[in-house]
């Protein structure tokens, strides 16, 4: 296992994690508190797809940091809604 492109994939989690804490704790009609459970997911989710990514042999060679950064943000945040939106639809 490439600990590179995992650790990555944990720093694309904790960023993606402390934007959105930030973005929602400025919005000031619904300030929001820091939930160590969702940024423990989040960083959860980071750590699960660095290892799918690496173990599926999706190729990580010396493409740039920034690059793969943005893809595992990406990657996260797309899986984290689609979670979201499936369980908010079963508890319907």
């Amino acid at each position: 296992m490439d600990l590179g492109s995992l650790a990555i994939a944990v720093l694309s989690a904790v960023v993606y994690s402390m934007s959105m804490y930030v973005k929602k704790h400025l919005n000031p009609d619904n300030p929001q508190s820091f939930d160590r459970v969702k940024f423990a997911t989040t960083v959860i989710w980071g750590v699960l797809i660095g290892i799918i990514l690496d173990m599926s042999g999706v190729p990580i060679n010396e493409q740039s940091v920034e690059e793969q950064f943005l893809i595992y943000a990406g990657l996260i945040a797309l899986t984290e809604n689609i979670i979201k939106a499936v369980v908010r639809a079963l508890r319907r």
